[in-house]
């Protein structure tokens, strides 16, 4: 009899150690097209979402993923792949279909689940890596005309979502997150205008309209306190902090340029900023913005030594900090960036000749003569360009095969000359390097327009441009039947 209850007793713990967990998210998903090795993901620390808390999963060859995440609360989570950005509004206990049709750079997710229809509206919504970079449509409006533009945008956007909740497709819980994400969003917006114009007009010592420039920044500041509840469960919640801060260094202790051009002189910009948000913040808010600060200065791969006793101090204020964990790889990186940096050159790392008086891209084509070429345009401040070099030994190994060689043309100016140095050796940039002249610079931009970067060329032997847009050393396999 005791064995069998016994028995009996181990099923019912097997059945139970089945069920899902009632915080469980499960996320299943398919890539269609162009099959990456991993995906990334923002995860939820404490139902906070910023783009730069990442975690990551391996994509199978046949572009099935699957990822689980713990939630107590709805929350974002923001899937990121080829430098853009899906979301996906995620509610405890749910599962969730993914399909992402990756192709020519940009992708298009695809989200199936109990509510996909309030998915599929949110992703048609505008949703900006940097929310500045929006901001610049209204620079040029007056006051007036941008707050009335600016709210008219967000209250449209709450409406559609009012008229899904009235008519049951969607939770209050649900409307209440995205209400209160939109809200900061647009408020977000509005105080980068404020910013821009207040900003604008001391440098040009301008004093018309200084007052209703300080009452709309005012406004926008304080619409939504930093003590609100909901205040990190927004993913704009660091730009909102950050404008905040700002407000308070120019409006409050007073516009002064020459402390901000001193510390950034003084190589402690870092330093300076993190002791105004101490100055004005406290508790989670500060633990939050603090971290995100490093970590987003951090994630480019610039490499700042400044960023390493800040960490420090930030694991001395808040020992159980859940964002240690997440900000400590990016750390590592700049440690063992500057213990390299003191290294010599490996032989395969080269540079041409002369390559400071350069003046056009064939002028740069000169020493390679009857020789196939592979070039990559990047800088030391473009993160997708550095990311691109980790498939650098397998694109070694198909330039090898393919008797091609590799120029490096880096577009940073005379000030940068030594980190691009440094950087050379960091990634075992092993081929050719040149950092472009201003001339050069400006004969590229009237080759191929306006470009962005990384860009890759083909050159043939005889000095002609095959491709002027060839593939990434990431799709290797393009790469490769083109070569």
């Amino acid at each position: 009899m005791k064995q069998i209850l016994i028995y009996v007793f181990l099923i019912l713990v097997g059945l139970t150690s089945c069920k899902k967990n009632k915080n469980e998210v499960i996320v299943k998903g398919k890539f269609i097209g162009d099959i990456p090795e991993e995906i990334k993901y923002s995860i939820p620390i404490n139902g906070i979402c910023y783009v730069f808390f990442q975690a990551s999963e391996k994509v199978d060859s046949l572009g099935n993923f699957e990822i689980r995440l713990n939630i107590t609360n709805p929350c974002f989570v923001t899937f990121l792949t080829k430098g853009n950005m899906g979301q996906l509004i995620a509610e405890p206990g749910e599962n969730y279909f993914v399909s992402i049709e990756a192709n020519n750079r940009k992708n298009k997710y695809h989200i199936e689940c109990k509510n996909s229809i309030v998915q599929k509206e949110y992703q048609k919504l505008i949703s900006p890596m940097f929310p500045q970079f929006e901001a610049r449509k209204f620079w040029d409006s007056s006051i007036s005309v941008a707050k009335n533009k600016i709210d008219s945008l967000n209250n449209q956007e709450i409406s559609s979502f009012e008229k899904l909740l009235s008519d049951g497709k969607i939770s209050s819980k649900i409307f209440d997150l995205i209400k209160f994400d939109r809200t900061l969003f647009y408020n977000s917006l509005l105080e980068q205008v404020a910013l821009y114009k207040f900003v604008n007009a001391k440098r040009k010592n301008v004093e018309t309209n200084t007052d209703s420039i300080n009452e709309l920044w005012n406004e926008a500041i304080m619409r939504i306190p930093l003590n609100s509840v909901d205040i990190l469960k927004s993913k704009w919640a660091y730009y909102h902090i950050q404008n905040y801060l700002q407000y308070k260094e120019y409006m409050k202790d007073g516009f002064n340029c020459d402390n901000r051009a001193k510390a950034r002189e003084e190589g402690m910009i870092h330093t300076y900023l993190i002791e105004i948000a101490k100055k004005h913040l406290n508790g989670k808010v500060l633990e939050f913005y603090t971290a995100s600060y490093i970590i987003s200065n951090a994630w480019p791969n610039t490499f700042e030594k400044e960023l390493i006793p800040l960490f420090e101090s930030f694991k001395t204020d808040f020992p159980k900090s859940k964002y240690t964990t997440y900000i400590e790889p990016f750390i590592k990186k700049i440690i063992d960036f500057h213990q390299i940096a003191k290294l010599d050159f490996k032989k395969e790392c080269k540079f041409v000749d002369n390559y400071q008086n350069l003046n056009s891209l064939d002028d740069c084509l000169q020493p390679f003569k009857g020789k196939k070429i592979y070039i990559d345009i990047w800088s030391i401040f473009c993160g997708p360009c550095k990311k691109e070099f980790e498939h650098n030994e397998r694109l070694k190994e198909i330039l090898k095969n393919k008797g091609v060689d590799i120029l490096y043309i880096s577009l940073d100016g005379d000030k940068y000359k030594n980190r691009w140095k440094d950087m050379i050796k960091y990634y075992n940039l092993s081929g050719y390097n040149i950092r472009a002249n201003k001339k050069l610079i400006t004969d590229l931009e009237k080759k191929f327009g306006n470009f962005a970067i990384p860009r890759y060329l083909i050159i043939d032997k005889q000095g002609k441009i095959v491709n002027n847009d060839a593939p990434r050393p990431s799709n290797i396999p393009e790469l490769e039947k083109q070569l």
